[in-house]
């Protein structure tokens, strides 16, 4: 995206580019640790996103008092301790995924029950619990919507697959305007197209609709600067072309 401290109306310094063979392509999928520490872009929550922060974490097992409230309410007899029907259909399988079976639940009360009364005690949940946590890393990406540029929040694991979109910067020369916003434009081969509109949604949109309805009012000759992702393409910017500025 144009560098937003650059005046208005500056010269060109790149020719018109024509868009990559792979700009269709939505995006490819890199572990999510290596797009935390190298940033660039990411989709989060199926938006295109640069990334400008993100921060790992380690999962930690429950605190004392989170397990001992959910103790609290297994132990619906309220004796002190949990039996199979008590954690059956409640407890998960390791790893996540299905509710025990009562046959399951018997087989973990079994498997750390210390002292053979066949049923769990706190201090032997917590050891339990302890004894099969498997810490995890999770990254907390925090981006920026490229066309919109709305704040975009996710966590997922490390070891998960995020896409990375395949974000272009193309430039074309505007030579009209219709009165729904359309623009006429010519790529570096020649080829007119009328498919790309003035920004709407950005938050400077009106500032660029207005200067590139004034640079065409002056007949001044101007690029559009487009943003190009997933399928979509935005005018994000103008290039001016030529002498002075228009006022």
């Amino acid at each position: 995206m144009a560098d937003d401290s650059r005046e208005a109306g500056t010269p060109a310094e790149e020719p018109l580019t024509s868009p990559s063979p792979n700009s269709k392509l939505l995006g490819t999928p890199k572990p999510a640790s290596e797009i935390a520490y190298k940033r660039g872009y990411a989709m989060l929550f199926g938006e295109p996103c640069r990334v400008v922060d993100c921060s790992i974490s380690v999962t930690e097992g429950p605190t004392a008092a989170a397990l001992h409230e959910a103790f609290k309410k297994f132990d619906k007899n309220g004796d002190g301790f949990l039996s199979p029907d008590e954690i059956a259909g409640v407890f998960q399988r390791p790893g996540g995924g299905k509710p025990l079976t009562e046959a399951e639940a018997a087989e973990y009360i079994a498997k750390h029950d210390t002292n053979g009364d066949g049923k769990l005690s706190l201090e032997e949940l917590a050891t339990a619990i302890a004894d099969e946590h498997v810490p995890q890393k999770r990254c907390h990406f925090t981006g920026v919507q490229i066309f919109s540029k709305l704040k975009i929040e996710e966590v997922v694991l490390a070891t998960s697959t995020v896409m990375v979109p395949h974000v272009e910067k193309l430039e074309y020369k505007c030579l009209d305007v219709d009165e729904d916003g359309y623009l006429t434009t010519l790529d570096s081969d020649g080829n007119k197209s009328s498919d790309l509109r003035l920004p709407e949604f950005a938050p400077d949109a009106k500032k660029v609709s207005e200067r590139i309805e004034a640079y065409l009012a002056a007949e001044k000759d101007f690029n559009v600067i487009v943003l190009s992702a997933c399928g979509k393409r935005q005018v994000v910017d103008t290039r001016f072309i030529g002498e002075g500025l228009v006022k």
